[in-house]
Formats: structure tokens, C-alpha cells, sequence
């Protein structure tokens, strides 16, 4: 009898603990479906290479005749690696969301290599501009699960290779589990810079040819920041890069700088040259940044 008490107890414990859960479940169930409904249609011409991405006078408004971008022209290379820079509210975030596809310029085009990115059908165009946030974004599962993410066409061994690119793979040799680690809840199982390197990886797990990064650096420690500049020197030789920088120091590796203003492009150039000219934004943000952090040239 005791021990039938005892078994009696555990199961209700064990019922009100499935209980408790199944809302979240059930809710987890839902943004799981919501996500494989919206997949991206397969219509649309074959993306292929590239090549250079063109902004051709590109505006774009929220709100009739309330622009948030106007008349921005520029022209970034392969495997260039571009900073963009400016104040809160210029415009950063609708660019980048103009480059991934996710909105349509209200006027002008993006054209790559030659070709206007509406044209291109919208799974192959997302394969090949990925994007990696500020903060990582993680969901409750494995290393390996994080990095595949829902992608069920992604191998074992492309997720190892991602891994080594972002160099997260040393860390995940030291875990017992090795890829089937479980992050956690938001990712607590792993530190800030291994969260963030896991992120680059699922961007680079598939290969793409542009990458566009806000601030991947910020709040590190020093042995993260050093290795996902280790990452982003070794990147350059195969894709484009983009980072929207908040830290002035992120930009020492660029070839250019673009410095956004009220959805407007103010400046456009190398660092060096930007630097040199007393009369730019840059230099004046990079004289700004230097006597903060009390630096005496």
C-alpha cells in the first residue's frame, strides 16, 4: 500500500508537470506549423552567381511621403567587405531588409549582377543572402539542430564545416555531447560568443555568396571578438560582406564605408580616405570615438 502511495504520487506530480507544459507545446506546435506554411515559393529566375550588388537610386517609405531611405546609389563588389554606419533612425535596418529580399524599394532597384533582385525566385535568393543578428537567436535544441535550422536538406558534414568557418567547432569537441549539446533555454548552455558564432554558422551553412552582419562584435570577450574577426578575414575571400557597425573598431578590416544620414547616403568611401578628409562624418565619429576612449594621436 505504502509503495502504491508513493507511485500514486509520482504520477500525479508527473500529470500536473504535462499539464503545466502542454500550452507551451501546443504553442511550440503552432509556430512550428505557422513556419513551414510560410515557406518561400520555389517561382521566380534562378539567382546563380550574384556578382555585384548595385543600389540604383533606392528609396522607400512606410508611410506615403514619409521616406525612410531616398536616392541611395552604390555599388558593392565580390567579396568586398563593406561597413555601414550612422545614428539611430537612419536607416540601417531597412536597407538590410531591402538587400535579404524582405521588403520591395518604393522607388529605384537592387540589382544583382545587372539583374533586379524582384525578379528572382525567393528560396534561392534567401540561401544566398543570409544575415545574422545582434543578438543571437537561438531555439531549444542542439548545437547541431540550431545550425540546421529546420533546413532538412543540410548535412552532418556541412553543419561540422559551418562550424569550423565560425570557429565554433573546437568548442563543440570539447562538449561531451559534442553536436547533440543542448543550448538551453535561449541559448544558456553556451556562452555570449559561442551563441553568436553559432549564428554565423547557420548563415554559412549553405554557402552564400553575401553576408550581412549587425555589430558581431558587441558585448564579446576578447577571445570571441578576436575569433570572429579570424572568421570574417577568412570569409572575405569567398563571399561579400556586410556589416552594419555600431563600433567604430569593427570597420579596421573594410574596404569601404557607407555612412548613412536620414535615410540618405552622405558618405561613401575606404576607411583611410574617410579618415583623412576633416570635412566627413567619419572622421569626425572616429576623433569622437578616439577622445572617449581617451587615445592621444
Amino acid at each position: 500500500m505504502l509503495r502504491s502511495l508513493s507511485y500514486g504520487q509520482q504520477i500525479q506530480v508527473s500529470s500536473a508537470t504535462i499539464h503545466s507544459t502542454q500550452p507551451y507545446v501546443a504553442e511550440l506546435a503552432d509556430e512550428i506549423d505557422s513556419y513551414r506554411a510560410a515557406a518561400v515559393p520555389a517561382t521566380g529566375a534562378s539567382v546563380g552567381s550574384v556578382g555585384a550588388l548595385v543600389l540604383e537610386d533606392v528609396g522607400f517609405e512606410y508611410h506615403e511621403g514619409q521616406p525612410v531611405l531616398s536616392g541611395l546609389v552604390a555599388t558593392i563588389a565580390p567579396c568586398e567587405v563593406v561597413g555601414v554606419i550612422g545614428p539611430s533612425g537612419s536607416g540601417k535596418t531597412t536597407l538590410v531588409q531591402l538587400l535579404l529580399g524582405l521588403r520591395t524599394p518604393t522607388s529605384g532597384r537592387v540589382l544583382a549582377d545587372g539583374r533586379d533582385i524582384r525578379s528572382f525566385g525567393r528560396r534561392e535568393w534567401v540561401r544566398k543572402v543570409t544575415f545574422v543578428p545582434q543578438n543571437p537567436k537561438l531555439i531549444r535544441g542542439t548545437i547541431a539542430d540550431n545550425i540546421r535550422f529546420f533546413r532538412d536538406g543540410v548535412s552532418d558534414a556541412q553543419v561540422e564545416q559551418a562550424a569550423r568557418l565560425a570557429h565554433l567547432h573546437e568548442d563543440v569537441e570539447g562538449f561531451p555531447e559534442g553536436y547533440g549539446r543542448d543550448v538551453g533555454e535561449g541559448g544558456g548552455q553556451l556562452s555570449g560568443g559561442q551563441q553568436q558564432r553559432l549564428c554565423i554558422a547557420r548563415a554559412l551553412v549553405e554557402d552564400p555568396d553575401i553576408l550581412i552582419l549587425d555589430e558581431p562584435t558587441s558585448a564579446l570577450d576578447m577571445r570571441s571578438e578576436h575569433l570572429i574577426r579570424q572568421t570574417l578575414g577568412q570569409l572575405r575571400e569567398d563571399m561579400t560582406i556586410i556589416i552594419i557597425a555600431h563600433r567604430l573598431s569593427t570597420l579596421d578590416r573594410v574596404d569601404q564605408i557607407v555612412v548613412l544620414d536620414h535615410g540618405r547616403l552622405i558618405e561613401h568611401g575606404t576607411r583611410e580616405d574617410l579618415a583623412a578628409d576633416p570635412s566627413s562624418r567619419f572622421h569626425h565619429l572616429l576623433a569622437t570615438s578616439r577622445a572617449a576612449q581617451g587615445v592621444v594621436r
